[in-house]
């Protein structure tokens, strides 16, 4: 049986194993790996109104951490830039 090979952002293969341990199913899981708690209005409201990354899987919505690692370094330095150009000012 062959493992199918999938790419991650990065173009790494990386086998199908290690993609599904990065998935994260259901907002309470989002939750858990982004704020600790279980509290699944906050997901959804990121997803809304933020464009917290996800994807569905039938009604289920997903994630992956690895993006969510991303996303979240990307509004790091979106805020830190902005933050900088008040200073400048």
């Amino acid at each position: 049986m062959r493992i199918p090979i999938y790419r991650t952002n990065e173009g790494i293969p990386t086998s199908g194993a290690v993609v599904g341990q990065d998935i994260l199913r259901g907002a309470q899981a989002i939750s858990g790996f982004l704020f600790g708690e279980s509290c699944a209005r906050r997901v959804y409201y990121l997803v809304e109104r933020r464009g917290l990354p996800v994807f569905r899987l039938g009604s289920m919505i997903c994630a992956r951490r690895s993006v969510l690692t991303q996303w979240i370094e990307l509004q790091e330095a979106t805020a830190t830039t902005l933050g900088a150009e008040e200073v400048a000012r």
